[in-house]
């Protein structure tokens, strides 16, 4: 026993520091504690040393090489000593530890992928570029649901995934193994190229506000419009099918112009023409009057008069012209019934809308003196002529009877 305890004694004071120098005097000490009571025990016998063998094995703990494992660290201790083993470890010296670990190896980088894009559908394979792809990296799109590499090469430089569906627009690309996650690479899904069949109305006012609808298909979210190619234009709506769009037109020269959309896919061609109109101008109308019966042909001279232009009497129902002059500088319209009174007429185009000029509606009317009754038709003037040339008939055979 003294062997053993000088020989703990010598290994712990070689430790050095506090822990190690009071555990070394603690075991020097022993010899001259245990001497008496190894002196007292031999006297006892068997039926008493072997209990106080076994309660002293409760007390102190002796643990060699001992190996644990946590959260991917593995610890090996070569010799533990503590007190009252049966239950844990109280007071323990741990000799020559030492700790490895986690050993899920380095974080792996990224340094860009081929190619930068692909259509929504999917079905792209793509190639990773960087360090540290081991066996189990996975992918993540947008940090969506992991994807398993179609191939890891050997050197761990570079890996190969197939994209999946998604949402046109760009997104992140990241790599992940045991021990961590890369930076971002960019791609970015395309839709498919957009077409345009037609746009509806074709032709707008040069002062712009015209809401325009292009048919279409594949016109997805942050397509945009352009007018001869100029600066994008945002459209004010876009349908879930992608089949049409609405835009509104600003304010441009008079004359044709190509309307184009341009999507991540593509732009659209051949572009669909839309047309700014001026307005159009009224100085007059001939004649400036007519019965309420309505029927007369009138004149109206201007300018900028075009297909489509329609007439309207005190902002009434559209009337079509019955003739537009190929220069637009006049145009002829019919005039339907209408209350006698002076009304406002204007000429309306894609341009927009002149001022009014001014025609009257005139009733025809008269008094019968014998029952001062108001009559307002040609039926009252034709009957008072009657009476009146029956009245001079008479009086014509009145006076043949006289000259006789």
């Amino acid at each position: 026993m003294s062997t053993l305890t000088s020989s703990l004694a010598a290994a712990f004071a070689g430790i050095g520091g506090g822990v190690g120098t009071a555990v070394a005097d603690a075991l020097a000490g022993l010899p001259a504690l245990l001497t008496p009571i190894n002196t007292l025990a031999a006297g006892l016998g068997t039926s008493l040393t072997t209990p106080l063998s076994a309660g002293l094995s409760a007390l102190v703990g002796l643990q060699v090489n001992k190996q644990t494992s946590a959260a991917g660290t593995f610890t090996e201790t070569a010799l533990v000593i503590g007190l009252i083993p049966a239950t844990a470890l109280a007071a323990v010296v741990n000799l020559a530890a030492s700790s490895v670990g986690p050993n899920g190896g380095p974080i792996p980088t990224s340094t860009g992928l081929t190619p930068p894009s692909g259509p929504t559908a999917g079905g792209t394979t793509v190639t990773v570029t960087g360090t540290n792809f081991t066996p189990g990296t996975t992918v993540a799109i947008d940090g969506g649901a992991p994807i398993t590499p179609s191939s890891i090469a050997p050197d761990g430089t570079s890996l190969t995934f197939v994209t999946p569906p998604h949402a046109a627009g760009p997104v992140a690309v990241t790599v992940t193994n045991a021990t961590g996650t890369s930076g971002p690479q960019a791609f970015t899904f395309i839709p498919p190229a957009p077409t345009a069949r037609s746009l509806t109305p074709p032709s707008g006012p040069t002062a712009g506000g015209t809401t325009v609808t292009i048919t279409g298909t594949n016109f997805v979210p942050g397509s945009t419009v352009a007018i001869d190619g100029g600066a994008p234009i945002t459209p004010t709506s876009i349908a879930p099918d992608g089949t049409s769009l609405t835009f509104v037109t600003p304010a441009h020269a008079v004359g044709p112009v190509g309307v184009t959309v341009t999507t991540l896919g593509g732009t659209t061609t051949p572009a669909l023409t839309f047309t700014f109109v001026p307005p159009p101008t009224a100085r007059s109308l001939t004649p400036p009057s007519g019965p309420t019966a309505g029927g007369t042909t009138v004149t109206i001279t201007g300018t900028n008069f075009v297909p489509g232009s329609t007439v309207a009497i005190d902002g009434g129902a559209p009337i079509t012209p019955t003739s537009i002059a190929p220069d637009g500088r006049s145009l002829t319209f019919v005039t339907p019934a209408h209350a006698a009174g002076p009304v406002g007429v204007t000429v309306t185009t894609t341009g927009g809308t002149t001022g009014p000029q001014t025609f009257n509606f005139a009733g025809f009317r008269g008094v019968i003196p014998a029952t001062g009754t108001d009559a307002g038709s040609l039926a009252w003037y034709g009957l008072l002529l009657l009476v009146l040339g029956a009245a001079l008939v008479e009086t014509r055979r009145r006076l043949r009877i006289k000259a006789r």
